[in-house]
């Protein structure tokens, strides 16, 4: 499962939990999500600069910009065609 994409509503719930003060090792196994993936969405959420709550007053597209950058962008373009 190396280098697949998580949903939107995964990354939004795991953004839930990380606001409630819950341990990245608690969310990956709630989620089904390995520390090492959870770590790294954690990073890119807090590197953002935004609080939390911030992050998850985003829409999904907004999110998903802000976390993967132009792939997000790639995709929505290959899916409209």
């Amino acid at each position: 499962m190396a280098n697949k994409l998580i949903n939107m509503l995964q990354i939004k719930k795991a953004l839930q939990l990380l606001e409630q003060g819950s341990s990245a090792r608690s969310i990956s196994s709630q989620l089904g999500l390995s520390r090492n993936t959870m770590r790294h969405y954690q990073n890119k959420l807090q590197t953002s600069g935004l609080s939390y709550s911030q992050l998850l007053a985003l829409t999904d597209t907004e999110l998903s910009s802000l976390i993967y950058g132009e792939l997000s962008i790639a995709i929505k373009t290959s899916r409209q065609v």
